[in-house]
């Protein structure tokens, strides 16, 4: 393992504590021991922090950490349960707690504000097969393995619970516009796009900083990572930083095809963007 890699364990217990418990049904939240650690690095008490694409609203813990908080996001589902989670965030932290404001929109659109930290994980379950489709056919492909599966799998296959479920569907939402859904040039442009806005909305000094992993297709891993940088590079952001988290646990899926001798991605990358045109 490397050792320089970040570890902060399971979220499950602070997850448990500032979000409700229909949050778990996300495919890809925010791990809430790396946000923090983010937040505390990167950004001061009374700063705006923004997520273009904040999903079930991981960022909102950092109103509990006395920041102001701008969420969006597309899925009208994600959106009310992001309404609910701050509802209970606010209840928790109290007098202390930071401004929130949550509010549908499509991340490739015009923004209408500035932060002075963008904290956003980019979807990317369009190269895992993240569709409709395929969170269908989930329970028939789970009891259809061609592969002997242990007491792990067939308590999911027989008490799915929300949160492995969407580990393993890896499906973001039903809109249209749905960039976790797009492949290929079309994400990519679809990605584009959401960096450009970025671009306008961070206030000088500010970061942008991007979670994400690279993935497995076809048996060869591809650099999900290395091509952000160079399209955020082409946008005119300079790489301050790079981190790398070890991903633990593992989901239930990674964690079969770790078993199977197939090839899985145990570490995911934490790109620290500035705008060098802008100074403090």
């Amino acid at each position: 393992m490397n050792a320089h890699l970040l570890d902060f364990g399971s979220d499950v217990g602070l997850r448990r504590r500032w979000f409700t418990p229909a949050s778990f049904g996300h495919p890809a939240k925010l791990h809430l021991g790396l946000l923090q650690w983010i937040i505390e690095t990167y950004t001061e008490p009374g700063q705006k922090l923004a997520d273009p694409m904040s999903g079930v609203g991981s960022i909102l813990y950092a109103a509990a950490l006395q920041r102001n908080v701008v969420a969006r996001e597309l899925e009208t589902r994600w959106i009310e349960l992001t309404r609910e989670n701050a509802v209970h965030i606010t209840a928790q932290a109290g007098l202390f707690a930071g401004h929130i404001d949550i509010r549908q929109a499509d991340a490739r659109e015009a923004w209408g504000y500035q932060a002075d930290c963008i904290i956003c994980s980019p979807p990317y379950g369009n190269q895992a097969s993240a569709t409709p489709n395929g969170r269908r056919m989930l329970p028939y492909r789970l009891h259809a393995l061609q592969v002997p599966y242990d007491r792990r799998w067939q308590h999911l296959v027989n008490h799915p619970t929300p949160g492995a479920m969407g580990a393993v569907s890896f499906h973001y939402g039903t809109h249209p516009d749905q960039i976790g859904h797009f492949r290929g040039t079309r994400y990519w442009e679809a990605m584009r796009q959401v960096y450009t806005q970025a671009w306008t909305a961070l206030r000088p000094g500010g970061y942008l900083i991007l979670i994400l992993k690279d993935h497995i297709a076809g048996g060869l891993r591809v650099p999900t990572a290395q091509q952000t940088i160079a399209l955020c590079q082409q946008l005119g952001f300079q790489l301050s930083a790079r981190h790398q988290r070890r991903v633990f646990p593992l989901s239930l899926w990674q964690r079969r095809r770790k078993e199977a001798g197939l090839p899985v991605v145990e570490e995911e990358d934490i790109l620290v963007f500035t705008d060098p045109h802008r100074g403090p």
